[in-house]
């Protein structure tokens, strides 16, 4: 899959949100938009016989209001924007690896996992075809600064925890490497929050700032073997197919 497809399923995600919550809106806004076009009817006749400064509030109300109460109406909610920087965040993890492919990595991005609904952000398979990365992008508040909960079981940042996040990438890099038959570490890339000293290492699992995502992987060390590697590339793209398909136009 290329870059392009990175996010994917995200994306879906969002839309699938937005076009609900458009619904609903709809549903809150005709009425008031019904309302304002009768206070508009009611306004716009004062114009003519008003002053300079009054027709311009006048005008100001009749124009501005509707725009204004209706933009708030139909703002997306919290959770299509957590989506929607999901996947820009998985888009610029997509770019970042992109050097990769030219020194012989295979990049894969939104890949299905057989027999669940869960997808692998991205998986960068070895250049010497015996393991690979699964590599789970988060978007988190620029602000923040990423730590371990006191159990080390789950990340905090900027005040909120999320409990299930080393166990779900854990799962998936897991989930991969039975498909494959090959060891597929766990790895999470952090964009807009700080991780300190750009890295952390938690029982097989690492963490690291999307700006230290290149040095990382390009650490691991290796020994190229170019029919081995497309072997497993080639069982890459069969086993574990795109969770999402997106036209390209």
């Amino acid at each position: 899959m290329t870059a392009h497809s990175a996010g994917a399923s995200a994306r879906r995600r969002a839309r699938e949100l937005r076009r609900a919550e458009i619904a609903r809106q709809h549903r809150q806004g005709l009425p008031l938009f019904a309302g304002l076009l009768l206070v508009d009817l009611i306004l716009i006749p004062t114009c003519a016989s008003s002053s300079g400064l009054v027709r311009l509030a006048v005008l100001g109300v009749v124009f501005g209001g509707p725009v204004l109460v209706l933009r708030r109406v139909y703002r997306p909610g919290p959770d299509v924007i957590r989506w929607r920087h999901g996947a820009e965040g998985e888009h610029r993890t997509a770019r970042l690896l992109r050097p990769l492919s030219r020194r012989g990595w295979t990049v894969l991005h939104d890949r299905a996992l057989p027999a669940t609904s869960a997808n692998a952000d991205h998986l960068v398979l070895l250049p010497d075809g015996r393991g690979g990365v699964a590599i789970d992008t988060k978007h988190l508040n620029r602000r923040g600064i990423v730590t371990t909960t006191r159990d080390g079981a789950g990340l905090r940042c900027a005040g909120r925890s999320y409990p299930d996040m080393l166990t779900g990438a854990r799962r998936i890099a897991t989930r991969v490497s039975d498909v494959l038959g090959v060891p597929v570490a766990p790895l999470i890339v952090v964009h807009g929050a700080r991780v300190p000293h750009g890295r952390i290492r938690l029982d097989g699992l690492t963490i690291v700032s999307a700006r230290q995502l290149r040095r990382e992987l390009r650490s691991i060390p290796y020994t190229p073997d170019r029919q081995r590697a497309a072997a497993l590339a080639a069982r890459a793209r069969q086993k574990l197919p795109p969770h999402t398909k997106e036209s390209t136009r």
